[in-house]
C-alpha cells in the first residue's frame, strides 16, 4: 500500500508539475502576445463549406490546416488564443514525458523540452507564426509515441517492423506535412537507445526520403529543402537560425536525456538532491537559451501596431493613447495613434508629444511628415489605411476600398472578416451592391460572422442605414488619390464638409507638420468664414 502510495504521489508531483507550467504559459501568452492571436484568426479562417473543405485532403499537411482552422477562428475571444496555444505547449511536455518513460529517461530533464516549446513561443513574437506547424509538431509527437508503444508491446520480426514503420511514416507525411521529420528523427532515437535494429532505421529514412521526393517532383513542395524540413510551416530568412538549430537537435534530446539518465541513476540512488538540481539547471538553461533568442525576434514596433489594430477594431481609442504615453517613439501620419488622437479631439494639440515623422523634401522644398509606416504594402499597413481613409470619409473612401481589398488579398484564403465587413460598406456605397453580396456570401460561411453577414442577406435595408452616414461625406465627383497627395484629399474632404471632424483635424496637423503656413493661414480663413455663416 506504502509503495502504490508513494507511486500515486509520484505521479501527481509530474502531473502537477506539466499542468503548472501549461498555466504558467497561458497567462503569458496572454499578458505579452494577446494581440497577435486575432491576426492569427483570418490567416486560418474556418468556412462551412464542403467545397473549400475537400481539396485540403488532397493535400500533405491539410488535415493540420482544416484543424487549426477549426479552432482558429474562435481566437477573436479573449483568451482563447492563449489558452488554446498553451493546451498545444502542455500536451508536447505530457507526451514528451511519455516518450521519456518509455525511453527510462529520468523526470528531472523534462525541461529538454522547454527548448522546442520555447521555439514556439518566438513564432508568436515572429511574423512567420505559423500554429498549423505546432499543431502539426503536437501531432508528429502522438504519433511517434503510438509508435514506440506498438514497437514494444507487438513482438515480430525486424523486417515487419521496419515495413510498418515505412507506412506509418507515409501517412503520417499526408496527415502532418514535412513535420513527420519529427517521427523520423523519433523512431531513429528510439532505435538507437532502445534496440538497435539498423534495418528499421535504414528503411525509416529511405521511406522518408522516397515520399518527400515524389511529392516534391509532384510540386507539392517547391524544393526539397521545404519537404525534408519543418519549413513547410515555418519559412524563417536565413539570419534567423534559432529555429533550424531547434528542429535538428530535437531527435537528440531523448538520445541525450538516456545517456544522461544513466549516468544519473547511480548517483541519484545515493543523494536525493541531485535529480531537483539537475531539473532546476535544466530549466534554467533553456530559459537561458529561449531569452536569448527572443531578444534577437521581438519586435516592439510591430507588436505596438498589432496592439493599436486590435483596440482600434474594439473601438479602445484611449487605450491607444495610453499604450504610447511616455514611449517617444516616432509616429507615422496614418497611424493609429493619430487616429485616437483626433476622435478624442485633441490631434492638433498633443501630437508633438508623440514625435511624428517631419522630413525636409530636397524635390519639394518642403518639410513634409513620413505617411506610412516602412512596410507600407504590407498586409497590416493595409489594415492601418483602410481604417484610417474609412474615418476620413469623403475622397478617401475610394483608397479605403482599395486598402481593404489589397489587405483581403494577402490574406490566406482572401478570408479577412474586418476587411470583407468594409467591402460590403464600401461598394455597398459605390452602388456595386452584387459585389457587396459576394462578400457577404464568404461571411455567411463563417462561424463567428455569419450572422452578420445573413442578417444583411436577408435584409438590405440594414446596409442602407450603416452607409448613409459615410453618403452624406461622398463629394459630386468621387476620385482616388495616391499616397503622395494626402494633403489634397484632406484639403478636399474638409473644403466640403468643414464639419467633418476628424478629417479636420489631420488636415490641420498636416499643414502644422509640413510647416506651411500660407495654406495654414487660408484653413483658419476657411473655418473662420464658414462659422460666421452659420
Amino acid at each position: 500500500m506504502r509503495v502504490m502510495r508513494g507511486n500515486n504521489d509520484h505521479k501527481i508531483w509530474k502531473f502537477g508539475t506539466i499542468i503548472v507550467m501549461t498555466l504558467v504559459m497561458a497567462v503569458v501568452l496572454q499578458w505579452v502576445q494577446e494581440y497577435r492571436f486575432y491576426a492569427k484568426e483570418c490567416e486560418h479562417l474556418w468556412l462551412n463549406d464542403w467545397m473549400w473543405i475537400a481539396p485540403h485532403f488532397a493535400q500533405p499537411g491539410g488535415s493540420v490546416q482544416l484543424l487549426t482552422s477549426a479552432i482558429t477562428q474562435f481566437f477573436c475571444l479573449k483568451w482563447v488564443g492563449a489558452i488554446t496555444l498553451a493546451i498545444v505547449f502542455g500536451l508536447v511536455l505530457l507526451i514528451a514525458h511519455k516518450i521519456q518513460q518509455k525511453l527510462d529517461i529520468a523526470f528531472c530533464l523534462l525541461p529538454l523540452w522547454l527548448l522546442p516549446i520555447g521555439f514556439m513561443f518566438l513564432c508568436n513574437e515572429h511574423t512567420y507564426f505559423n500554429l498549423r506547424g505546432h499543431f502539426a509538431f503536437l501531432l508528429s509527437l502522438s504519433i511517434s509515441y503510438w509508435l514506440i508503444v506498438v514497437y514494444e508491446k507487438v513482438n515480430v520480426a525486424s523486417i515487419t517492423k521496419a515495413l510498418s514503420a515505412a507506412v506509418a511514416v507515409l501517412f503520417a507525411y499526408w496527415l502532418v506535412g514535412s513535420m513527420s521529420v519529427i517521427i523520423a528523427g523519433m523512431t531513429i532515437a528510439y532505435v538507437l537507445i532502445r534496440r538497435k535494429d539498423w534495418i528499421l532505421i535504414v528503411v525509416s529514412i529511405l521511406s522518408y526520403l522516397l515520399v518527400a521526393g515524389i511529392l516534391t517532383t509532384m510540386h507539392f513542395f517547391a524544393n526539397l529543402e521545404e519537404a525534408l524540413t519543418p519549413a513547410q510551416y515555418y519559412e524563417w530568412p536565413a539570419s534567423y537560425s534559432t529555429p533550424m538549430l531547434v528542429w535538428l537537435i530535437l531527435p537528440f534530446v531523448p538520445i541525450i536525456g538516456s545517456y544522461m539518465s544513466s549516468r544519473l541513476a547511480k548517483t541519484a540512488a545515493k543523494a536525493v538532491w541531485v535529480n531537483p538540481l539537475v531539473m532546476a539547471v535544466s530549466t534554467v538553461l533553456s530559459i537561458a537559451v529561449i531569452a536569448d533568442a527572443y531578444s534577437s525576434v521581438h519586435n516592439s514596433r510591430v507588436y505596438q501596431l498589432r496592439q493599436d489594430e486590435w483596440n482600434a477594431r474594439c473601438g479602445n481609442w484611449d487605450a491607444i493613447i495610453s499604450s504610447h504615453k511616455g514611449t517617444r517613439e516616432p509616429t507615422a501620419f496614418i497611424s493609429y495613434l493619430n487616429l485616437a488622437l483626433a476622435k478624442r479631439g485633441m490631434l492638433v494639440q498633443h501630437m508633438t508629444e508623440f514625435n511624428p515623422y517631419i522630413l525636409w523634401s530636397d524635390e519639394a522644398k518642403m518639410y513634409s511628415p513620413v505617411l506610412m509606416v516602412n512596410d507600407e504594402l504590407s498586409r497590416d499597413a493595409l489594415k492601418l489605411q483602410s481604417c484610417v481613409f474609412m474615418e476620413w470619409g469623403g475622397e478617401a473612401l475610394a483608397n479605403a476600398q482599395k486598402s481593404a481589398f489589397e489587405a483581403n488579398f494577402l490574406t490566406p484564403g482572401e478570408t479577412d472578416p474586418v476587411e470583407l465587413q468594409r467591402l460590403v460598406l464600401t461598394n455597398s456605397l459605390f452602388d456595386t451592391k452584387h459585389t457587396a453580396r459576394k462578400y457577404l456570401r464568404r461571411l455567411a460561411r463563417t462561424t463567428m460572422y455569419a450572422h452578420w453577414a445573413e442578417a444583411r442577406l436577408a435584409d438590405e435595408s440594414l446596409v442602407d442605414v450603416e452607409v448613409e452616414t459615410l453618403a452624406r461625406t461622398l463629394p459630386a465627383n468621387n476620385g482616388f488619390y495616391m499616397k503622395t497627395q494626402v494633403g489634397k484629399m484632406l484639403r478636399q474632404i474638409v473644403m466640403q464638409n468643414p464639419r467633418n471632424s476628424i478629417a479636420s483635424q489631420f488636415y490641420e496637423a498636416y499643414l502644422i507638420q509640413s510647416c506651411d503656413s500660407v495654406a495654414y493661414r487660408h484653413w483658419k480663413e476657411f473655418l473662420n468664414t464658414n462659422n460666421a455663416s452659420r
